[in-house]
């Protein structure tokens, strides 16, 4: 769900009129149209279309007359998480950044790193990586064992990586 935040929000709208439009930035396709949901006076809410591949940038638009939509130029990319390595290291924590590779990511959208339930900030962020610090183990440097590792691409939404670090 894609959450959309402003003011004077009404539940009066025709909910055949009332939709949020996807329209691709980096594709030749049609847009799409999906429901538009009244959250509250500041919220509105709106399901993100299938279809859409790793990487993908729209233009998201709401309309609540079914044809007049919004001008905000809102950019929504589609991001997707492959991979983190290496998935261990020295518990002293010099063994370099962990690498999470996917597609789609953006230093806007304040990504986050959690390794042991320790939230982090990545020490840099491009289309296809975030690189999170490898902190030292809270157990103390003769700790052996996984902890839990988890990236949230938008800041909010944690991708947990099974087996952990």
């Amino acid at each position: 769900m894609i959450y959309l935040f402003g003011s004077n929000f009404t539940n009066m709208s025709n909910p055949s009129e009332f939709n949020c439009r996807f329209s691709a930035t980096n594709l030749k396709i049609p847009p799409k149209k999906m429901p538009g949901i009244y959250v509250n006076s500041t919220t509105i809410m709106c399901a993100s279309p299938g279809g859409w591949g790793q990487g993908d940038a729209v233009k998201l638009q709401v309309t609540f007359n079914g044809g007049d939509y919004d001008t905000n130029d809102f950019i929504f990319t589609f991001f997707s998480v492959t991979r983190a390595f290496p998935r261990s290291g020295p518990s002293d924590g010099n063994g370099g950044d962990i690498i999470v590779e996917g597609f789609g990511f953006r230093n806007d959208t304040n990504p986050l790193c959690k390794i042991n339930n320790t939230i982090y900030l990545p020490t840099s962020v491009t289309w296809r990586q975030i690189r999170c610090p490898m902190p030292r183990a809270q157990g103390g440097e003769l700790f052996f064992g996984n902890v839990p590792l988890a990236v949230a691409p938008n800041g909010k939404d944690w991708n947990n990586f099974v087996g952990g670090f």
